[in-house]
Parts: structure tokens; C-alpha cells; sequence
């Protein structure tokens, strides 16, 4: 949709209200600006960060790589992520590649102009 009409709003409602219900969760803001600030790897990391609840660099080399880690984190287990701003097929391709990744019960919310 538009710019401005409060998607970004509604997902962190959302997001604030449901995400107490999982276990791993992630939201993601301004996906857009920062794939093109710092890099889609920068992302991966930020949301291996979230789900592994650590603070610490992930020390991803590549995205595909990156791609792998998160694979590896979200194998079957219950999330809730949201993905603000999605531009790229790509930045889905390497922050959430299949759905099969997900455990039973998980929701992703992504929002796109």
C-alpha cells in the first residue's frame, strides 16, 4: 500500500499484543532502507540476534551462509516475526526463505508498499 497509512503502525500493534504468546519472536523495521544502508547480512544478524536473544555479532560471512543460520534457528520451533517494509523478493529469499523453516503455529506479518 501508500506510504503513510499505517501499516508499520498496525503490524507493531499487532506484534506488542501477540508476541508475549511465543517463544521466539523478531520484528524487523524499515527492512527496505536498511538492505540498502548496511546490507541484507546486517539484517540475517539482527534477526538471529532477536531469536537467539543475544547481543553479540553472528559473524555472517555471506547471506547465503546467513540464509543457513536462520534455517538452523527457526527449525521447527513456534515464532512470530514481522518483516517491516519488504522491497526485494531477494531480502524474503534470505530472511525467510520457506516457510517449511517454521515450526506449527508460527506467524509471519510482512508489510510492503
Amino acid at each position: 500500500g501508500m506510504g503513510g497509512v499505517g501499516k508499520t503502525t498496525i503490524a507493531k500493534v499487532v506484534y506488542d499484543k501477540f508476541s508475549h504468546e511465543f517463544e521466539y519472536m523478531s520484528f524487523l523495521e524499515n527492512v527496505r532502507a536498511v538492505c540498502n544502508t548496511m546490507g541484507l547480512h546486517h539484517l540475517q544478524n539482527q534477526l538471529l540476534c532477536d531469536l537467539l536473544e543475544v547481543e553479540r555479532n553472528q559473524n555472517i560471512s555471506n547471506v547465503g551462509q546467513g540464509a543457513n543460520m536462520i534455517k538452523n534457528v527457526l527449525r521447527f520451533k513456534r515464532v512470530f516475526i514481522v518483516h517491516d517494509d519488504i522491497d526485494d523478493s531477494d531480502q524474503l529469499e534470505y530472511l525467510l526463505r520457506n516457510r517449511d523453516w517454521l515450526g506449527k503455529g508460527s506467524r509471519v506479518i510482512i508489510t510492503t508498499r
